[in-house]
């Protein structure tokens, strides 16, 4: 604005002499000069508070709300021992199992005893004839020939001791039982009511 007021003032009154415009825009000028200084200074002025103001906190110094923690399912109940009846017998009553426990250890004591004395015939005979005919197919034997094999037996080892019996499910003159014996080890034993007398209808493993 300066140099344009000079010029102005030089082409329209010469180099000597300064006009009332000239004179107007110096003015004009200093006092723009004037305020901005002003102006500079009332910032560098202001209040320590406003200047102290906290700068906007990262999205990585925000703290997170605690979430507690989920507390922990409950353990499902176990599934029943015995299968559900099929949708056309809904309704329909069975006669109760006559098993107990009782009886059901008997039958186990008695082969573990027969085990013990190696009278292995006294244990087989505790065996339905489906079951003694189930081992005699695995053995590849008939009669004449598995009485042979019991005689030519020979043991080895402790005998198995019973440490516990469970019943594990029971319909109409059928019974399983859990063995647990002092080894470690386990069997299930599915017996059978035969005309009042509980035989052994299948030996399983533990699952």
């Amino acid at each position: 604005m300066l140099l344009l007021a000079l010029q102005t003032s030089t082409s329209t009154a010469g180099d000597s002499t300064i006009d009332a415009v000239t004179l107007v825009l110096v003015v004009l000028f200093i006092a723009s000069m004037v305020a901005l200084s002003v102006l500079l200074r009332r910032g560098n002025d202001a209040p320590a508070a406003e200047r102290d103001i906290a700068p906007p906190l990262s999205e990585t110094a925000i703290p997170r709300p605690v979430v507690a923690p989920a507390s922990p399912r409950a353990e499902r109940p176990p599934l029943p021992t015995t299968a559900p009846a099929p949708v056309w017998l809904d309704g329909v009553g069975f006669p109760p199992s006559n098993a107990s426990l009782a009886a059901a250890t008997q039958v186990i004591e008695l082969l573990l005893s027969a085990r013990r004395d190696h009278d292995l015939g006294r244990g087989l005979a505790l065996y339905t004839p489906e079951l003694l005919r189930s081992l005699r197919a695995s053995l590849g034997v008939d009669e004449e020939g598995l009485a042979e094999a019991l005689s030519a037996a020979t043991f080895d080892g402790e005998p198995p001791a019973l440490r516990s019996i469970e019943i594990v499910s029971a319909s109409g003159n059928r019974v399983t039982v859990r063995v647990g014996y002092a080894s470690g080890s386990a069997e299930c034993y599915r017996l059978v009511d035969i005309d009042n007398r509980w035989s052994i209808e299948e030996i399983l493993p533990d699952r």
